[in-house]
């Protein structure tokens, strides 16, 4: 949205669509003023924000419609999630158009690097959840699993796969670890969102997920 009070005098926003004009100084033109096209602007390659979503309180996090039918790949972006107890595992499932996949159709590959040099790896086939974080820290200052993942073409019907990375501290406060992941679900359903929960306890409240549409045009 745009914020027009310094146009307008008014608190208002307004949305932005393709075919909106801005007026602006062309520097190269020695300041001749010319109207361009938002969609020029923006070029192609851009996000376009789709939501965001707080957990309200302790426990596991579902949100659902992450994933429109207006793009092909999406980026989204985890904040926060702190773990309710220690030494718990930070795990992942799909929301597809019936709820949560539960079913033994998850593939993942997750490689560990701590501070201290040492390195650790989760990996599984025919599992009920993807592995994204382990052996987290509990204590709410250390800003739990904070990590960035681009998942491709999970509204399309077919086996949709991610990569990503984040980090996290683990090992009560020993380690800051760095983790690098990619996943693969064998169902070739259309998946709108994600499920978010640890291995025991819950998420703390305040984790974030907001998502991003990737534009290809």
């Amino acid at each position: 949205h745009l914020d027009v009070t310094a146009i307008t005098g008014h608190s208002e926003k307004t949305s932005l669509v393709d075919a909106d004009k801005f007026l602006i100084s062309d520097s190269a033109a020695s300041g001749a003023l010319k109207y361009v096209q938002n969609s020029n602007l923006a070029g192609g390659g851009g996000l376009t924000f789709i939501k965001r979503e707080v957990l309200g309180s302790n426990g596991d996090f579902d949100i659902d419609n992450l994933f429109n039918t207006n793009f092909a790949n999406y980026i989204v972006i985890l904040e926060d999630f702190t773990a309710t107890v220690d030494s718990a595992g930070l795990r992942m499932r799909f929301h597809d158009t019936s709820g949560i996949v539960s079913g033994a159709k998850y593939r993942y590959a997750c490689r560990y690097f701590n501070e201290d040099g040492t390195v650790s790896s989760n990996t599984g086939v025919d599992q009920t959840q993807f592995q994204i974080a382990t052996n987290s820290e509990e204590d709410a200052t250390w800003i739990g699993y904070n990590g960035t993942l681009t998942f491709y073409k999970p509204r399309q019907n077919t086996s949709t796969r991610f990569s990503g990375h984040g980090s996290f501290i683990q090992n009560d406060k020993t380690d800051l670890t760095a983790s690098y992941l990619a996943g693969h679900i064998d169902d070739e359903q259309e998946m709108r969102g994600l499920f978010f929960y640890y291995s025991s306890g819950g998420i703390r409240a305040g984790a974030t997920v907001t998502s991003f549409g990737i534009n290809e045009s």
